[in-house]
């Protein structure tokens, strides 16, 4: 939840306070592809994004993995409330 909770947060706040332009007197000029619009950063967030995301992917799909499980295999539905 950490790793979800820290992309989340490291997502929404470059994508509130960086341009959402290239801006080379700043360093800003690689697009931060993990934000809508696409904003702007450094080299150096780009990377700390991605890497966030590639920690978070593996947790991700076994909690998908164990969904499908629970639904399919053992046959219990979603909870309806």
């Amino acid at each position: 939840m950490a790793v979800l909770l820290s992309l989340l947060c490291l997502t929404f706040y470059y994508s509130a306070t960086r341009p959402h332009s290239p801006h080379p007197d700043l360093g800003w000029t690689v697009a931060l592809h993990w934000t809508h619009p696409a904003s702007y950063g450094t080299a150096q967030e780009e990377s700390r994004l991605a890497s966030l995301f590639w920690c978070f992917l593996p947790f991700g799909l076994l909690i998908a993995v164990g969904e499908a499980i629970r639904i399919y295999i053992l046959g219990r539905d979603l909870p309806s409330q």
